[in-house]
């Protein structure tokens, strides 16, 4: 007990320690939010780096969107959640990284989801919102150490979309439509996250196409390739095999509607057998219920009064809808269905149980019942608390809801051969419509039934799935390289060795039907895939995902092999090399990079939370440490840093030195951020955590080139003073404060690049301080002290210019996603884009030089002197389309009153009021720096 004690005395002051203060602002924001989706404001949204900043946050509008996505559920919220995911993607692309965007994309969006999900604890969703804050800088290490943390993959940074950059996959997966949990928008998140670059999202009816234009509409917001499947099976009973139609890519909806009309005729007697399938599933669902409501209500039910808050109610198809639209409902909607209502039930239980179990005990010490009694109540209250914390909706399905053949819903295909009127064998190769026909789970009948189901239907199944992640966890390993042994051998064409593998298994065949298939795939092979066949629903089974080893970041590799599972090496072969290869080839002979990983994680599903549980957890030193308040680990820093110069060269040359890092890193970020206007400098452009940071290190260094100039000065051979002495003795100083500097560069994660201009800085500084040092020596400056100013001298004009070049890129890239919406013929569209055009031209003096190059082509200095120099050609640009559109516009007063008439009709008062100052202060001062720009033909 007092163990305990003490740890929540430790957590609270470790919490109180922790964060800072903005943050609990945002939290409050975002669980508001979440409780309350409908109440999130909508506006128009700008660019996320335009004027919507001086209304809310990027970080909120991340939230917001991601909140709205998650929220509304349903197929009649599909727009909704395609615009709030529009939104999304155009935030998180925005961030300040500009070396790992897509990476630095994926993290946020990740650490953001985490916030959500850890909606119930405090200190998880504060870590996480820091997380996200320190995110959107994009420094290369940080997003590494996220991205491994979160056990996501680097992808590279080509500035292509995922879909280009042929990552991870995954053949077969489900949204909540059919068997899945998630709306296609959060299953494309996902895959955006886990960095797949292609989905298929596999149905078992075509009556939602709205759901399906979401899939697509979705996949083209994120840059994932997305492919249609249609789920359907043969046979009866619990003897059906299972397939998936799957359509060719589609680019939109309207290809999958000409593609669905042009095959009318052909596929409608499988379209209506597809419907049929889902009214005799419906029937099933409703089966399924009432012999729950029969069989198993009244033993949850026993010891329980009717009417009462500890009482089960029957379960009805109505509530259904609850959880999904009842047309698109499955088996697997009732293990969720039957959680939500049992959950409460058995809380209140938990709650009646353990207050009689305190009047038990009393009564017991009192000698007021029997022994008997009393432990009676206590196991009861034992068993009641066992039940309700292991309660998930993966055991109810499985326990309440059993796959049987009485439950199993009927189908109307008996074979393929009455579905599909034209074989594979008949679609032309060029058909831009050309689809094929999937078996999957093929050895849920054993391995006997499977060869028989396609040597009967070989011309019609184009594709096996030999793997899949769902049902393969039921299957023996030695059937499952069997069945993927007998699909190698059939594209091989090896009749003896097909023979040879049915006689050894024990499998009956007709030999010419065998031999008419052998030949038939020999020259149209079957094509391997492997699936995760994810619903979001198994903890227990890896979900969605797989990715070739080969396509791993070598540093990312060993600790991602760790951390997820690979598929059996005979299947990554036979998916490797597309169904053909060496008859000879053995998996000991298969390229290691080939290996197919799997990119989702098996999870335990953590018990349900009484709220009452007294075991208590201190937080890790290493996590308080990283999540301490800003302000305090500046001053820890600073701090630390301070005691080695200190006792090297005092207090007063330590404040000094100090001030000289300082100053530096201070100019250095005002200028880099505000450029040369001090009225524009403030001190919130100051990275003041990478300053503490450089005053830590800067700190160390003081000794040691302490140090080395003494060894000089012991060491050097000739009289100690003169131009020689000097310039020998900053030579070792400098060189060794490039090498400090550079090594302590790489341990804060720093790219090569910047290391190595650190390093050339204090070269560069040698002469500098060698040739002022009789100043220096007259002022009695310590010569590591003369060192240090220079090298941070010379620092200020590196950092600086690099800085602010960062700055002008950023910028840069920011107009450019501007210029296509100003171009745009939908007014709000339009103007939305001039108001933020008008916000940058006012808060930021960087985008006065961005415009020039983005309108006119016009180089900065370092171009110019390139240009001179003759070696870079500036290139001019053809025409001024852009420029004398926006003069044009912008010469003209209505456009002037229209777009304050626009700010009135669409924004509330406090954003009307900042808006229209910002029209009427720069509407006409930014016409006339168009005028006085004016480019020369």
């Amino acid at each position: 007990m007092l163990k305990t004690k003490l740890i929540r005395v430790y957590n609270s002051l470790i919490n109180w320690l922790s964060f800072y203060s903005g943050l609990y602002k945002i939290r409050k924001w975002l669980n508001a939010g979440i409780d309350r989706p409908e109440a999130i404001e909508t506006l128009p949204e700008s660019h996320p780096r335009g004027f919507i900043k001086k209304f809310r946050k990027r970080r909120i509008s991340i939230v917001e969107s991601y909140v709205k996505i998650i929220s509304f559920l349903g197929s009649q919220k599909c727009n909704d959640r395609l615009a709030a995911l529009r939104l999304l993607t155009e935030h998180i692309l925005h961030s300040k990284a500009l070396k790992m965007p897509l990476n630095t994309a994926r993290v946020q969006l990740a650490l953001m989801k985490e916030a959500v999900k850890n909606r119930g604890s405090k200190r998880l969703q504060l870590e996480r919102l820091r997380d996200f804050s320190l995110s959107s800088f994009g420094e290369p290490k940080l997003i590494r150490k996220y991205l491994n943390e979160l056990k996501i993959i680097e992808v590279p940074e080509t500035g292509q979309q995922l879909k280009d950059l042929h990552m991870g996959w995954d053949s077969h997966v489900h949204d909540n439509s059919s068997y899945g949990r998630k709306t296609p928008t959060q299953l494309i998140i996902d895959a955006f996250i886990k960095g797949i670059s292609e989905i298929t999202i596999v149905y078992n009816t075509l009556s939602h196409i709205e759901i399906i234009n979401e899939a697509i509409e979705a996949g083209g917001i994120l840059g994932i390739t997305v492919k249609l499947g249609l789920e359907f099976s043969v046979g009866n009973g619990i003897n059906k095999s299972h397939y998936i139609f799957l359509f060719p890519h589609f680019n939109n909806i309207k290809e999958f509607s000409d593609f669905l009309d042009s095959r009318k005729k052909d596929f409608e007697f499988f379209r209506k057998g597809i419907e049929q399938n889902q009214e005799n599933r419906i029937q099933s669902i409703k089966n399924l219920i009432q012999n729950f409501n029969t069989t198993y209500l009244p033993k949850l039910n026993e010891g329980f009064k009717e009417d009462t808050i500890y009482y089960l109610e029957k379960l009805s198809l109505d509530e259904i809808d609850a959880v999904v639209p009842l047309k698109h409902a499955t088996r697997m909607h009732l293990g969720e269905l039957l959680y939500n209502k049992l959950q409460p039930v058995l809380f209140n239980r938990v709650l009646y149980m353990k207050s009689l179990k305190k009047l038990n005990d009393s009564q017991y010490r009192n000698n007021q019942i029997a022994e008997w009694e009393y432990l009676n109540i206590q196991k009861k209250y034992q068993l009641a608390r066992k039940e309700y914390r292991k309660l998930n909706p993966e055991k109810l399905l499985l326990k309440y809801f059993p796959r049987t053949s009485a439950f199993e819903p009927k189908t109307v295909f008996s074979n393929l051969k009455d579905i599909f009127k034209t074989s594979r064998r008949h679609q032309p190769t060029s058909d831009q419509y050309r689809y094929h026909i999937k078996i999957i789970h093929p050895l849920e009948l054993g391995f006997d039934k499977a060869v028989k189901v396609i040597i009967d239907n070989y011309k019609y199944i184009g594709h096996a799935e030999i793997y899949n992640m769902q049902d393969s966890a039921q299957r023996d390993p030695y059937e499952l390289e069997l069945f993927t042994r007998f699909i190698q051998l059939l594209n091989s064409g090896s009749t003896d060795r097909v023979k040879t593998l049915l006689e050894e298994s024990h499998v009956e065949y007709n030999e010419k039907q065998l031999q008419e298939c052998i030949h038939y795939c020999s020259k149209h092979p079957i094509i391997p895939s492997c699936g995760s066949g994810s619903t979001g629903r198994t903890s227990y089974i890896p979900g969605m995902g797989f990715i070739f080893r080969k396509n791993l970041a070598k540093k990312q590799e060993t600790d991602y092999l760790k951390q997820h599972y690979g598929v059996p090496h005979f299947v990554s072969q036979m998916i490797a090399n597309n169904g053909t290869i060496d008859d000879g080839s053995g998996a000991s002979d298969f390229p290691e990079e080939y290996e197919i990983i799997s990119m989702g994680k098996s999870k335990e599903i953590p018990p349900s939370e009484i709220g009452d549980e007294k075991r208590v957890r201190p937080i890790p030193i290493k996590r308080a440490w990283r999540y301490m308040n800003p302000l305090f680990k500046k001053f820890f820093y600073v701090l630390i840093g301070f005691i080695p110069a200190y006792l090297t060269v005092g207090w007063e040359y330590g404040l000094i030195w100090f001030g000289i890092t300082a100053v530096r890193n201070a100019v250095t970020d005002i200028i880099s951020g505000r450029g040369y206007r001090p009225r524009e400098w403030h001190f919130k452009n100051i990275d003041f955590r990478n300053l503490s940071h450089s005053l830590f290190w800067t700190g160390f260094s003081v000794p040691l080139l302490a140090f080395v100039k003494h060894q000089f000065d012991l060491l050097y051979p000739f009289h100690p003073q003169g131009f020689l002495f000097e310039f020998s003795k900053f030579f070792f100083i400098c060189i060794v404060n490039g090498l400090y500097l550079y090594s302590h560069n790489t341990l804060r994660g720093f790219d090569k690049t910047t290391a190595r201009g650190n390093f050339f800085r204090s070269v560069l500084a040698w002469p500098l301080a060698a040739v002022f040092a009789p100043l220096g020596n007259l002022l009695q400056v310590p010569s590591i002290v003369q060192a240090k100013f220079w090298s941070d001298f010379v620092a200020g004009l590196i950092e600086g210019s690099g800085k602010f070049h960062q700055q002008i890129n950023l910028r840069k890239r920011d107009l450019k996603n501007l210029m296509p919406h100003i171009r745009s013929e939908n007014l709000e569209t339009l103007y939305i884009a001039i108001l933020d055009l008008l916000y940058f031209f006012r808060k930021d003096p960087r985008t006065k030089n961005s415009l020039k190059y983005i309108l006119f082509n016009s180089p900065g200095l370092v171009q110019k002197l390139l240009g001179i120099l003759r070696i870079r050609q500036i290139e001019k640009p053809k025409d001024f389309h852009d420029y004398y559109q926006l003069r044009e516009w912008f010469s003209q007063t209505t456009h002037f009153y229209q777009l304050t008439d626009f700010i009135l009709e669409t924004y509330k008062k406090k954003q009307v009021i900042y808006l229209t100052d910002l029209v009427s202060g720069t509407f006409n001062e930014f016409y006339r720096w168009l005028v006085k720009n004016e480019p020369r033909r």
